[in-house]
């Protein structure tokens, strides 16, 4: 339909509203189409624009998957002292995205006490990576609960964005060299991933 229909606005219409049946290859050959036979339609510069996003989406998150090297970020802690992920080259990490004001990031927080009471002898760093705008109150909060690890803010959330967080928590767990071994589980299945890795 969308061949057919390449030189008025309702292809382009039914394009743009199922983006997501295609691929990047398929979608750069219809933009390429439609382009030639409306190029200042707004329809035409929609669907760019769309396809240009998913692509830059994609290319991120890929750059976060399973097996990559994770990326490399600066941080401050709640002194000012700033922290480079590769400071811990060489440790086993477990990176944890959160907020203060978010319900599920305190219980997984508390899931986390356990975590490192059990592993930290066994070779495991904790850093949390609080995405709250309020350093006082984040501060505040790490003091009042006693978390354990590293704590560092990223207030920008622009570290967040780097790492595609869809939600908080989030978690993924990195080997000795920064290479990513698993992300996005639940707690009782981090628990058993770093359980596994470590007595490998």
């Amino acid at each position: 339909f969308i061949n057919k229909n390449v030189d008025n606005p309702l292809g382009s219409f039914v394009l743009i509203n199922s983006i997501n049946y295609f691929t990047f290859e398929e979608a750069d050959a219809l933009s390429k189409s439609i382009t030639s036979k409306q190029p200042n339609h707004k329809y035409t510069h929609i669907f760019s624009s769309i396809v240009e996003n998913r692509r830059s989406i994609y290319e991120a998150m890929r750059k976060v998957d399973i097996g990559q090297i994770a990326p490399e970020f600066i941080l401050e802690d709640a002194s000012g002292n700033q922290h480079k992920l590769s400071d811990y080259r060489g440790q086993n990490v477990l990176i944890n995205f959160w907020a203060s004001n978010d319900v599920s990031s305190n219980i997984n927080n508390e899931s986390l006490k356990e975590i490192d009471y059990k592993f930290a002898s066994k070779g495991l760093t904790i850093i949390s990576i609080s995405v709250d705008q309020d350093k006082e109150r984040w501060r505040n909060f790490i003091k009042g609960n006693k978390l354990p690890g590293v704590q560092l803010v990223d207030t920008l959330n622009a570290v967040a964005a780097t790492y595609c967080v869809p939600r908080l928590p989030y978690r993924l767990l990195l080997e000795g060299e920064g290479q990513i071994v698993t992300k996005e589980q639940g707690i009782e299945s981090i628990f058993s991933d770093v359980e596994s890795f470590l007595s490998k």
